[in-house]
């Protein structure tokens, strides 16, 4: 039984965001669309919250600009994928994407060793399936 696992590439262009997904059976079989691929919508690609898509990169880009620590009042602890949903070996961190009490189930989860090809998104508190693929595109 495969992993399915999504996508979600991101180009940030002033305040216009690109948002695009591709789906895989494997982890190591996805490929990332290009950006004339991506989708240029308000509503952020297919499955994806656009609200969602901007926090996500929000954190995203604060994480990597403050050496992985969080935005303030975000919560961000190891994440040991223990279930193997996520590409074994890597140095993982999950991170709230909304400040909420109580806690809200959307998390992205980035390597620390491999930012760019490994982070990931989910709406639904690591449940099975439920992770994007997480990109940012210069």
């Amino acid at each position: 039984m495969g992993i399915i696992m999504r996508r979600v590439t991101v180009a940030l262009c002033g305040a216009l965001s690109i948002f695009a997904l591709t789906t895989s059976a494997h982890a190591s079989e996805a490929t990332p669309l290009s950006p004339e691929r991506a989708v240029v919508s308000a509503n952020c690609s297919p499955g994806v919250q656009p609200q969602d898509c901007n926090a996500a990169a929000f954190v995203y880009n604060y994480a990597l600009s403050h050496n992985f620590n969080g935005p303030p009042n975000h919560k961000a602890h190891p994440y040991g994928n223990t279930d193997g949903q996520l590409p074994a070996g890597g140095d993982y961190i999950t991170y709230d994407i909304y400040v909420t009490t109580p806690r809200s189930d959307q998390r992205i989860v980035i390597d620390k060793n491999n930012p760019s090809g490994n982070s990931w998104y989910t709406h639904d508190h690591y449940e099975p399936g439920s992770f994007y693929q997480f990109f940012l595109v210069a």
